[in-house]
């Protein structure tokens, strides 16, 4: 067995270990499985275990779960029992279709997971189903630039900027929506950029990156906004294992930095710090809103006129987009 396998047996063995743990506190499970990079083969050093849980009612929990186990971060959420069973859900939507469809079920007491794992296997090729998908993510797309418009509206620049981060999301998950490819945090531009030169969208990877505010972006400055992401986080209003968390997260900027380009290692960085600023109270913690203008300013996004901006590069791309995705209609 190679270092690699080792390695993804353990941390088999440690999300086993968080389903046996959310068992003993007495919440009821009928399923759980591994999903993302872990069961699909490209989980590096920096990847987290993430983990789906399903309830044996139609409750659910609402957020998303983590913890620091040794070196890792798990992630988990738990779903209601009929969510797995709405199999056109499952194939409208681009990251959780090739979950199910790569998933490492650890638990499947009433036989819903391999049943939708064997139905995703069967319909995901049709053309249809690509159309969906990336119609899924093009509505996803709409509903960021509306949220960003209202907030811009508003004068609310720190809910602009989280409403741009969603954006950049939405816009990453296109190409891959196409493809049928793993929606990812982490590497979301990183994965965006091996998709559309897959497809030949150059045009559209310069977009994105114009959209981000990274194109251009040099290791010196990413080695400053890692600096700056960092004390962001030490500086928030957090649990202390909130913040490990958020600095374990941080740590995919310095992997990206040394395997990727600069501009992908940007990413985890502005994800991570505004979803942070926004938690701790924005210009309600001084500290934390200093150094996170000084964040955005290197971004291009600091201001309302800059996210106008963005906002507006953000439609066009969105139109690109379009009529892109056309020939995957099926017309």
């Amino acid at each position: 067995m190679d270092c690699k396998e080792a390695t993804r047996d353990n941390l088999i063995q440690a999300a086993n270990k968080i389903v046996a743990d959310v068992l003993r506190s007495g919440y009821p499970l009928a399923g759980a499985c591994v999903v993302s990079s872990l069961p699909a083969g490209d989980f590096t050093p920096v990847s987290d275990v993430d983990i789906l849980l399903v309830a044996t009612d139609n409750d659910g929990k609402p957020g998303i779960f983590r913890r620091l186990v040794g070196d890792r971060v798990i992630e988990w959420v738990v779903l209601p029992n009929d969510y797995l069973r709405d199999v056109d859900r499952i194939l409208a939507d681009a990251g959780l279709c090739h979950d199910i469809l790569t998933a490492i079920i650890l638990l499947d007491e009433d036989g819903s997971l391999e049943q939708a794992q064997r139905t995703v296997a069967a319909h995901y090729h049709e053309p249809q189903w690509v159309w969906n998908r990336t119609m899924g993510q093009l509505r996803r797309v709409e509903n960021a630039l509306g949220a960003m418009s209202s907030h811009l509206a508003d004068r609310n620049v720190l809910q602009a900027q989280c409403a741009h981060v969603s954006l950049l999301k939405g816009l990453y998950g296109i190409p891959r929506a196409i493809l049928n490819k793993r929606c990812t945090m982490a590497r979301g531009l990183l994965f965006c950029r091996e998709a559309t030169a897959e497809l030949g969208w150059s045009d559209y990877m310069a977009g994105v990156l114009s959209v981000f505010g990274a194109a251009g972006v040099s290791r010196e400055t990413i080695t400053d906004l890692q600096d700056i992401a960092s004390r962001i986080i030490a500086a928030a209003e957090l649990a202390g294992t909130e913040k490990a968390i958020r600095q374990w997260f941080l740590w995919s900027s310095h992997w990206l930095l040394e395997n990727a380009h600069p501009a992908d290692a940007a990413w985890p960085l502005y994800f991570w710090s505004s979803s942070t600023v926004e938690q701790s109270g924005g210009e309600r913690n001084p500290v934390v809103w200093e150094l996170w203008q000084r964040f955005a300013a290197i971004l291009g996004v600091a201001r309302k006129q800059d996210l106008l901006e963005k906002n507006e590069q953000a439609r066009r791309l969105h139109e690109l987009a379009l009529s892109l995705v056309q020939p995957f209609s099926g017309a």
